[in-house]
Order: structure tokens, then C-alpha cells, then sequence
């Protein structure tokens, strides 16, 4: 296989929906929307928030379904979910699948429907001073919607918004790419003793301007992707005595300089911990790590292993300049680290991913979180490989490979570690 041009590169990214499966959750079954009060899965062991009610001002509507809920979103309102499990879909998807959703939309300025691939989400907008808190501890009040590529719960320039003491997450496991909650354009926002766990792709999604983030005593858990995704977010993100485990990943993080990340007396997974521990431009004190931190660093650690339909005589060798520069590798597969099992990645797709080394020491991994990419710096360290250091996703390394018998036409082969994953490509 011929390796492309450079200008090629552009041409060949692609935008991927996130295929990972295996996601877990404590989501409600045989809900029926109407909050009937039944046991839920709540929080994972070593996961589970803070049991502290929020107690609710004398102004607070209380609610005891999805169709009350939707109607009494407006500015300032404090709303209080009655205990019990909820499945927001049923109310939404009756609506959409019967063309309703247009008339609905019309009628409600802060709520809306809206298509999220596999069913219909809800957007709540422009409800500045909204509160949405559950009844009693978090576990008591759980809402969940079926589409795995929907977000349980959108806000859009929602300013000084306020949630607490509420579980929320998806029906289904398997192949999803929603957020459980997503901020988009909020700010000042605070998140108080919350369960959001998986089928998402990631638990908190911060984006689009979103500015000033607070998250108190929650878990972001079990998700396919990772417990947080922050891109184009400004000013703080704070995360004090959270619980971000059991996900397949860690998430994303596009280090900006007007963000300031944060994380205090949080405990993190092994995936959380491979990805976050040695983040650049986080603060992360009193923290609990699962993983060993030398294992991010360790260049000599383990053989790499290489897949059985690849050529079995690659040989390790040292990068040389002639290949490394201006030119751009396929990815070919992904593989576990520690098993060689191939495994999916956050885009779902490792043929769709590029690997593009300039010859002023900058470089970038196109595809891997589908549109958007790893930038990175790179240098040759002491054994030949490349050193490549990223602003979200800390130091990952590159080696190379040659069959032992090359012939004309043979090509290069790289490998690079990214979290708990191999990634080769030619």
C-alpha cells in the first residue's frame, strides 16, 4: 500500500460516529414516565456521590412526570423531580413520532425537540436561573431516555443554571455517541451531587463558550468515551470530591489558555487515570490515581504486539529523516496494549485516522475523536522512537517498523500508544 501525499490528507478525514460498546449503567427498566417509585441501579460501588438533599425553596414546583417537567422549564424557575424513575423518551418520542414535535416546538420558548439520529432529544435554551433537583439523595430520582445517540439532558445558554441530586443516563448500552449532560454556551453552571453514567459518549460535555463550570460530590461513570469532554469552554471547570471511573476512556480535553481545569479530592479509574494524571495545563490536588503513574512514561515496558494479519517479521527500527517528515501514515488497527485484541477507538474507526510528522517538530493525529485531532510536538528520544508531547492527552510514543526482509514497495509501519491502546499504521 503506497502511503498518500501530505495534501492528501485533508481529503481523507472523515467525520465518525462513536462505536464503542460495552457501556455501563444503573438504567431504569419498565419505566413508564410517570415516576412510579422503583429500586434503580444508582451509583457503581467505590462511585457513589454524596446522599446530601438539596432542600428546595418555597418557590419550587414539584413534578411527578416528564410532560410537567418540560412545561415548567422557564427562567428562574426551581423545579424538584418527585422520587421515582422516569424515562423522558417515552413522553418525547410519542411526540416526534407523531409529527406532533413542530406544533410542541412552537408552543415552548425554552424547550425543545429535536432529531438525535436513533429518536428525539430535548434542548432546553435561553432559561437563565433554571434549578432542576431530585427529591431526597441522588439515587432517589432517576431519568433516563433510549436513543444512544441522543443527550439525556441539552442546555443552551442557560446562564447561573443549577442541578442536583439526580441520576441520569441511558436505556441501552451499545453503540452511542450522546452525553448524558451537555453545557453548550452557560455560563456560570453548578452541578451538585449527580450520577451521570454511561451509555454516552461522555458523562459532562463543555462546549461552545460554555464559561464557569462547578461539579460537587458527583460520579461521571461508565461511559464509552470517557467522564468529560471540554472543548471551546472558557474560564473555570472545577471538579471537588468526584468519582470519574468505569469508562472506556478519558474523555477529551482541548487545552485553551483562557481555561483553567481543575480537579480536587477526585477519585479517578484506570482509564480516567491513563488519560488525566499528567494532563498538561490541569490542576489536580488530593486526587486518588487507580494506575501507577511511571506506566504513562515507561518506554521500555512491554513488547508491542503485532496483530496476526500484519507482517510477522516487522522488526523495531530507528526513524529516519527521509520517512518521518512530510510524510503521512493510515491507520490500519487498534489493538489492546496489554492483551493485542483489537479494540475500537473513540472515533470507532482506526482506518480513518492520519498521522502527520513536519519537519518543524510539530505534528498532528487527524480522526482519532472523530473531527478533531491531536496536535503534538515531537523529537527522536535515546532508542529511535519518537517522544510525542500533546496538550490534552499527555506524552505518547511512536515506534517505528520495517519487515526483516524488505522489498521494493514494503511499507513502513508505525506504532503509537495512545492511553491503553496500540495503534498501528503504514
Amino acid at each position: 500500500m503506497k502511503r498518500k501525499k501530505l495534501w492528501a490528507a485533508l481529503l481523507s478525514l472523515a467525520l465518525c460516529a462513536a462505536l464503542l460498546a460495552g457501556c455501563g449503567g444503573g438504567a431504569a427498566s419498565g419505566n413508564n414516565g410517570n415516576g412510579a417509585a422503583s429500586d434503580n441501579g444508582g451509583a457503581s460501588e467505590g462511585a457513589q456521590p454524596s446522599a446530601n438533599a438539596v432542600q428546595p425553596s418555597a418557590n419550587a414546583v414539584t413534578v411527578s412526570d416528564m410532560e410537567s417537567f418540560l412545561e415548567a422549564v422557564q427562567p428562574g424557575a426551581e423545579i424538584v423531580v418527585a422520587k421515582g424513575d422516569y424515562n423522558l423518551s417515552e413522553y418525547v418520542n410519542a411526540l416526534w413520532e407523531t409529527d406532533e414535535a413542530a406544533e410542541w416546538n412552537a408552543a415552548h420558548e425554552y424547550v425543545q425537540i429535536q432529531d438525535c439520529y436513533d429518536g428525539a432529544e430535548v434542548v432546553i435554551r435561553n432559561a437563565d436561573g433554571l434549578s432542576v433537583s431530585g427529591s431526597g439523595a441522588t439515587a432517589a430520582t432517576e431519568i433516563v431516555i433510549e436513543p444512544r445517540y441522543g443527550t439525556v439532558l441539552t442546555f443552551q445558554k442557560c446562564d447561573n443554571l443549577k442541578l442536583s441530586n439526580l441520576t441520569l443516563g441511558h436505556t441501552d448500552t451499545g453503540q452511542c455517541s450522546g452525553s448524558v449532560v451537555k453545557l453548550s454556551a452557560c455560563l456560570n453552571a453548578e452541578l451538585r451531587d449527580l450520577d451521570l453514567y454511561g451509555c454516552g459518549v461522555v458523562a459532562l460535555e463543555c462546549s461552545d463558550g460554555t464559561e464557569d463550570v462547578f461539579v460537587y460530590d458527583s460520579a461521571l461513570r461508565d461511559c464509552s468515551w470517557g467522564p468529560l469532554d471540554v472543548y471551546g469552554a472558557t474560564g473555570k471547570v472545577e471538579l471537588r470530591g468526584c468519582y470519574l471511573t468505569g469508562s472506556e476512556g478519558g474523555g477529551y480535553f482541548n487545552s485553551e489558555s483562557r481555561l483553567q481545569l481543575a480537579f480536587y479530592n477526585c477519585t479517578f479509574g484506570e482509564n480516567e487515570t491513563y488519560y488525566w494524571q499528567f494532563m498538561p495545563g490541569v490542576t489536580a490536588e488530593d486526587c486518588t490515581w487507580t494506575q501507577d503513574p511511571d506506566y504513562v512514561y515507561d518506554e521500555d515496558s512491554e513488547e508491542r504486539y503485532i496483530p496476526e494479519d500484519m507482517p510477522d517479521d516487522l522488526q523495531p527500527v530507528a526513524f529516519d529523516a527521509d520517512i518521518e517528515v512530510d510524510t503521512m501514515w493510515l491507520g490500519y488497527i487498534a489493538v489492546d496494549a496489554e492483551t493485542g485484541e483489537a479494540v475500537d477507538i473513540p472515533s470507532g474507526d482506526a482506518e480513518g485516522v492520519t498521522l502527520i510528522l513536519r519537519p518543524d517538530g510539530t505534528g498532528v493525529i487527524n480522526g482519532y475523536y472523530a473531527e478533531r485531532g491531536i496536535p503534538f510536538l515531537w523529537e527522536k528520544n535515546d532508542s529511535g522512537a519518537l517522544t510525542m508531547t500533546t496538550p490534552q492527552d499527555g506524552v505518547l510514543e511512536a515506534e517505528m517498523y520495517l519487515p526483516g526482509t524488505p522489498g521494493e514497495g514494503s511499507p513502513s509501519w508505525v506504532s503509537v500508544r495512545i492511553g491503553g491502546a496500540l495503534l498501528w499504521m503504514y
